[in-house]
């Protein structure tokens, strides 16, 4: 997102109400834009946004567990597929 958004769209992604393309462009926004980040966290949105937050921190935390049992998984999907190096038969 190159330009600030307007206050509807600020208010429409604090209460999720953003497709989801829309609301990956303007969180990469506001990790910038202090203007913007700070417009959004004078909107009167309560709990809903929270929740949002909370919501998009346990998402982010489910990837990165994902991604640190990625190298075990690679491992054994690369020994089944190829077989054990002390399988292998010695020349």
């Amino acid at each position: 997102m190159s330009r600030c958004p307007d206050k509807e769209t600020l208010e429409r992604f604090a209460y999720g109400r953003l497709p989801d393309t829309e609301c990956a462009n303007l969180e990469a926004h506001l990790e910038s834009c202090r203007r913007c980040a700070a417009a959004l966290a004078r909107l009167p949105v309560g709990e809903e946004l929270l929740e949002r937050i909370r919501e998009l921190e346990r998402s982010r935390q489910e990837i990165a567990e994902s991604l640190s049992r990625l190298p075990a998984t690679e491992d054994k999907l690369a020994s089944t597929v190829f077989g054990r190096e002390d399988d292998k038969p010695r020349p």
